[in-house]
């Protein structure tokens, strides 16, 4: 699954559902790791990440469209 973190994705896309997730997350990767299996489940073939913050306990969090690319 494609992660679009800084940049806008190229194709044309649907969105399948907004994600957001919180605590419990050290890593930027942890917690992209469970956005992406969150987006999986829903059918996505990529991510589209619109934010992400580190709180003042180190912990992250984030939010992102799931989305279905309409052309390759």
């Amino acid at each position: 699954m494609k992660i679009y973190y800084t940049e806008r994705p190229r194709c044309p896309f649907e969105t399948v559902a907004h994600t957001r997730v919180t605590g419990g997350y050290f890593s930027l990767e942890s917690m992209f790791r469970n956005m992406r299996r969150v987006a999986a489940q829903l059918g996505a073939s990529g991510l589209y990440v619109l934010e992400t913050r580190q709180l003042e306990n180190r912990e992250y969090l984030g939010t992102a469209k799931a989305i279905q690319c309409l052309s390759a």
